[in-house]
């Protein structure tokens, strides 16, 4: 008996899920300084390496830290550090050259002043990944010499996510910012909010937030919070039936131009990706059977990763945050901080609903001239249409905030959330891989012969009917020419055996 076979091309999907590192560090002052208070502690976290082996998959990534500090005086200053760390996660279904994805989010920030001035920190780094294989599927399509061999077929939907077009943009704007004289610490993130297909070429478009903690000549506190949009015309492959863009900031830096100016200089590479979905539709085998021949079917058992595109949204909220106990009134706010984190996702009715904190980090001044800082943590939810396929997605999250009021005991925060989502389906499939030949001789002896009557079940058509009993699908059907498939239970169907 020699079996024929068939390569299905299929992406598989053979694991996802959320894995968290701890990266502790410290990092000292720039020489001259002594950090007498933390005021301020942010972190952009980045995975330069994802790669697949036997049993495991290892990341390897950096975390880059930014403090802004007082010393004894009073005077403020900032300084940087950058962490490297790895990770390994080990199952018994990685192998070598499967494909991954991770999306890396800092969950938890702690910083503390350490004896000798250097800020000492700890923080979570979630990463969520999937792993998928792009390998062929080797199923069944025939037994040599068995003519009478039936296989039973299910139509799989598929949309495979590839990559269209990639570059790297320099992108350079001047912000105007009266009075600033050096810049302490920022962040600055990327949302795409637009991609369109313009005269041949790939227009994107999106926005830019940074939100940067200056100083003044005067050694004053100010918060600027900006929104810088851009537009690019970029190339990609044409051939997919649906594009979507994802962006990363690289190499970014911001400074002051000087008091005189009143200029700020932004410069970024920008590293766009285009992914287009291309879809198809592939025979799977689920079943099999042969009057002539007794074998049982082997099955693989899979399930199948699509993608289903990417969509932005964007949230706004307000929020009054309280002054813990035992610290100063606010006489003035200077800068708010957010970083966002989702503590749930959850896709329902073509809607996906997304549960998280702010994590907000508030500076203020007080009445007798000191500067304080505190933490607080701000829920929000947040709901955005979703393909009616997908099953679950990968988020970006951005999170811009601003000080729009604050005196006593409560500062006023506005927040500006947006997400980006890459939406995923799947679905489990057993395809027949094989078959094995068996003796059914002795239950030959007790079935029954000649013209039969029996009764379907719920679901079952001709293919099920011929297996139970061994005979062709199209003897079943041209016995019952009256019958619909599926039947339905209770369905008395005629056959000849």
């Amino acid at each position: 008996m020699e079996l024929l076979w068939n390569d299905l091309s299929v992406l598989r999907l053979i694991h996802r899920s959320t894995e968290q590192v701890e990266v502790a560090g410290s990092i000292p002052p720039p020489g001259g300084c002594r950090a007498a208070e933390l005021l301020d502690c942010s972190a952009e976290v980045e995975i330069s390496n994802c790669k697949t082996e036997t049993g495991k998959l290892n990341f390897e990534g950096r975390l880059c830290i930014t403090i802004a500090a007082a010393d004894e005086t009073g005077d403020t200053f900032a300084f940087v550090g950058e962490i490297p760390f790895s990770h390994c996660t080990e199952n018994a279904d990685f192998a070598a050259g499967m494909l991954s994805n991770a999306l890396p989010a800092v969950a938890v920030l702690d910083m503390r002043l350490a004896a000798d001035g250097a800020a000492a920190f700890s923080a979570n780094v979630n990463i969520d990944f999937i792993v998928t294989s792009a390998a062929p599927v080797r199923v069944l399509s025939g037994v040599s010499g068995v003519a009478d061999m039936e296989i039973k077929s299910m139509q799989c939907r598929t949309a495979r996510r590839v990559e269209i077009g990639s570059e790297t943009i320099r992108f350079s704007e001047k912000l105007s910012s009266e009075g600033a004289d050096s810049v302490l610490s920022f962040s600055a993130q990327i949302s795409v909010r637009d991609t369109a297909i313009e005269n041949g070429g790939t227009s994107v478009s999106g926005i830019i937030t940074l939100n940067a903690l200056l100083k003044t000549s005067d050694g004053e506190l100010m918060q600027l919070t900006r929104g810088v949009p851009f537009r690019e015309s970029l190339s990609a492959a044409v051939g997919a039936d649906e594009i979507y863009t994802v962006a990363e900031l690289k190499n970014v830096s911001l400074r002051a131009l000087g008091t005189e100016f009143s200029l700020l200089a932004f410069d970024a590479d920008i590293d766009f990706r285009i992914f287009g979905i291309r879809r198809s539709v592939i025979d799977i085998p689920t079943d099999a059977y042969s009057p002539s021949l007794n074998f049982s079917c082997m099955y693989e058992k899979m399930t199948v990763a699509n993608a289903c595109g990417g969509s932005f949204a964007q949230h706004s909220l307000r929020e009054n945050l309280s002054v813990p106990d035992g610290m100063a009134d606010i006489f003035a706010a200077l800068n708010a901080a957010a970083r966002p984190i989702a503590t749930n996702v959850s896709i329902e009715d073509s809607t996906m609903t997304v549960e998280g904190l702010l994590f907000t980090r508030i500076i203020y001044r007080s009445s007798s001239n000191r500067i304080y800082s505190f933490n607080d943590d701000v829920p929000f939810v947040l709901r955005m249409a979703a393909p009616s396929e997908a099953n679950f997605a990968q988020l970006r999250l951005n999170a811009s905030a601003s000080i729009s009021g604050g005196s006593g005991r409560t500062a006023q925060v506005s927040y500006n959330l947006d997400v980006s989502a890459e939406y995923f389906s799947e679905s489990a499939v057993s395809a027949v891989a094989g078959v094995a030949e068996t003796d059914n001789s002795n239950d030959a002896d007790g079935k029954s012969t000649g013209i039969i009557l029996c009764n379907a079940c719920a679901g079952e058509d001709a293919f099920d009917i011929g297996k139970r009993f061994g005979v062709p699908s199209q003897r079943v059907r041209e016995l019952n020419p009256d019958s619909a498939e599926p039947f339905k239970d209770g369905d008395k169907l005629l056959l000849f055996v």
